[in-house]
């Protein structure tokens, strides 16, 4: 019976790699590589983000908070209280400065070692084929599907046009080519925003290079867990 299962799981594996499934990579994939969590994430807010009192609408959010976040998780206590605009800025902001630095601290280990990432073995595995291009999906704002893509040369496309000054290609994506065939290409659909992306003074999105900081005026492009989502 035993023998049985394991070929019936084996089998199925092998199906799911010949069909190229869609990759869902969740908070346990960034974990992993040394990326805060939830729980880190609401003990720094709770340090990062300060109320003054002069705006009671923040000054009463973020004791409801505060509160909440005692006998619950981050998520559930930011779903249930909405915050000012004001606040929710700060939020973003702290959030952007506590997983930013890790990732970038990701992305160095991966300069010097190419196989740092597990992604990057799967990654080229469901593109040794003639398939073109996979589909990943995350909700996850730091950028460790992109490094695993370039560490083993493939392209990754996240809805924006190539360079240091990135707008959106809104009209259709923007595909490379190689030896006058599609390259190989990984699509990251990031639906609660990027590290790399960024609102201008305008409101227009753009991405931006790795930096060590926050640049003035630009305001970090991601979701903040609960209500906002």
């Amino acid at each position: 019976m035993q023998n049985e299962l394991e070929e019936h799981v084996t089998s199925l594996a092998q199906k799911c790699i010949q069909d190229v499934p869609v990759i869902v990579l969740g908070s346990g994939a960034s974990a992993a590589h040394g990326l805060p969590g939830m729980g880190h994430l609401s003990d720094w807010l709770g340090r990062k983000v300060e109320v003054d009192g002069s705006d009671a609408d923040e000054t009463v959010a973020w004791k409801q908070f505060r509160d909440r976040i005692r006998t619950t998780d981050l998520e559930t206590a930011l779903t249930e209280i909405q915050m000012p605009a004001s606040l929710t800025k700060r939020i973003v902001e702290a959030t952007w400065d506590l997983i930013a630095p890790a990732d970038q601290e990701v992305f160095a280990r991966v300069v010097t070692n190419r196989n740092e990432l597990p992604l990057s073995a799967l990654f080229k595995h469901l593109l040794s084929g003639t398939r073109a291009e996979i589909d990943v999906v995350t909700p996850n704002y730091d950028r460790l599907a992109e490094y695993a893509a370039d560490a083993v040369g493939l392209c990754h496309h996240t809805g924006f046009h190539h360079g240091h000054l990135r707008l959106r290609s809104v009209e259709q994506p923007i595909r490379s080519v190689q030896n006058n065939k599609p390259a190989r290409t990984v699509n990251i659909w990031k639906v609660h925003g990027s590290l790399d992306w960024f609102s201008d003074p305008d409101d227009v999105v753009v991405g931006l290079p790795i930096m060590p900081s926050r640049l003035p005026g630009m305001a970090p492009v991601i979701v903040t867990p609960g209500y906002e989502k």
